[in-house]
C-alpha cells in the first residue's frame, strides 16, 4: 500500500514537471558555512541560500533545481552541463574562459584579526586612527600565539605575519576552521585570523549551546575591506541569458541591493554598521562613474 502511495506521489510529481513550461536550471550549491548551510538546524538559512531565494521569486520564467555538491565537483559539472549555475563565485583567469560572470553580486568582508569577545579592548588599544590592527604590534599587546585553518592563504600583510609566526613556533595550524574557533573561544591561542561571518556562526552556535565563550574581530591594517563574488553560469545560451536577467536585476535594485541584508545578519552590529557604509559608499561611486 505504502509503496504504491508512494508511486503515485512520484508520478504525480513527475507529471507537474512535466507540464511546468519554464526553463530549468540546474543551481549548484556548495557547503560553506554561513554562505550555504547544508546541514543542522539552520539548513537553507545561510546568506547565499537567503540571496537564492530571492533570485528565484525574481526570475520567475527559471525553474530551480538545487544540487548540493562538492566545491570540486561542481567547477567540472559547470563544464558539461549547459543549464547550470552557481552563486558567489571569485573570477580568476583559467575560470573566466571557462564560465559566464555576472557583475559583482555579493559583497562580504575579507578575513579579520579575531580574538576573544572579552580580550577586545586589548585590542582596540592599539587600533589605528581609522580602527585597523597593526599587525606589528600585535605581539607587544599580548598576541604572541596565533592558530590558523591549514588551508586558509590571505592577503601578503597577512601572509608574511603567518609565515614569521610559523618560523618562530608561534603558529598552530588546525585542521578544520570550526576547530580553529573552538579552540581560539577557549583561549588554547591568542588570535586567528577569520571571516567574520564564520565568527558570526560560531558565535550563534555558542549562544544555543549555552556557552559564554564570544569572538570578535576587527580589520587589519592594509588589507582591502571588500571582497566581491558573483553570480556564474555555464557558457551556454541558458546561461547567457541567466547572467543578462541577474545584471538586469542588479540593476533595479538600490545600492547595496536588498539581498546584502542576508549577509550583514551573520555580523556583529560595530562590523555590520561599518561594512554597510563602506560597501554603499563603494557602489555609489561606481555607479556615478
Amino acid at each position: 500500500m505504502w509503496a504504491a502511495a508512494a508511486g503515485l506521489l512520484s508520478a504525480a510529481a513527475r507529471g507537474q514537471e512535466a507540464s511546468d513550461t519554464r526553463q530549468p536550471l540546474v543551481w549548484y550549491i556548495y557547503e560553506l558555512d554561513p554562505f550555504h548551510i547544508v546541514s543542522g538546524p539552520d539548513r537553507g538559512q545561510g546568506y547565499g541560500d537567503k540571496t537564492l531565494d530571492d533570485i528565484e521569486k525574481a526570475m520567475p520564467q527559471y525553474r530551480f533545481n538545487r544540487q548540493v555538491v562538492p566545491f570540486t565537483r561542481l567547477l567540472a559539472n559547470m563544464k558539461t552541463v549547459p543549464n547550470s549555475c552557481t552563486l558567489g563565485l571569485v573570477p580568476n583567469p583559467d575560470r573566466t574562459d571557462t564560465y559566464l560572470y555576472s557583475k559583482p553580486f555579493i559583497w562580504t568582508q575579507v578575513a579579520q584579526f579575531a580574538v576573544q569577545e572579552k580580550r577586545a579592548n586589548e585590542v582596540r588599544a592599539i587600533l589605528t586612527p581609522d580602527h585597523n590592527v597593526p599587525l606589528s604590534r600585535v605581539d607587544d599587546a599580548g598576541f604572541r600565539y596565533g592558530g590558523l585553518a591549514i588551508e586558509h592563504h590571505f592577503i601578503d600583510g597577512i601572509d608574511a605575519h603567518v609565515q614569521t609566526a610559523r618560523a618562530a613556533g608561534r603558529m598552530f595550524d588546525i585542521e578544520r576552521e570550526d576547530l580553529v574557533l573552538a579552540m581560539l573561544a577557549r583561549g588554547r591561542f591568542d588570535y586567528s585570523f577569520s571571516a567574520p561571518d564564520e565568527i558570526g556562526y560560531f558565535n550563534l552556535r555558542a549562544r544555543r549551546a549555552g556557552l559564554r565563550d564570544r569572538l570578535i574581530s576587527f580589520p587589519v591594517e592594509g588589507s582591502p575591506h571588500v571582497a566581491v563574488s558573483h553570480l556564474v553560469c555555464a557558457r551556454s545560451d541558458v546561461g547567457a541569458e541567466v547572467i543578462a536577467a541577474a545584471n538586469a536585476l542588479l540593476d533595479k535594485e538600490t545600492a547595496p541591493p536588498s539581498w546584502f541584508r542576508h549577509y550583514l545578519r551573520w555580523l556583529d552590529p560595530t562590523n555590520a554598521a561599518l561594512f554597510h557604509e563602506q560597501v554603499t559608499r563603494l557602489l555609489q561611486k561606481d555607479r556615478v562613474e
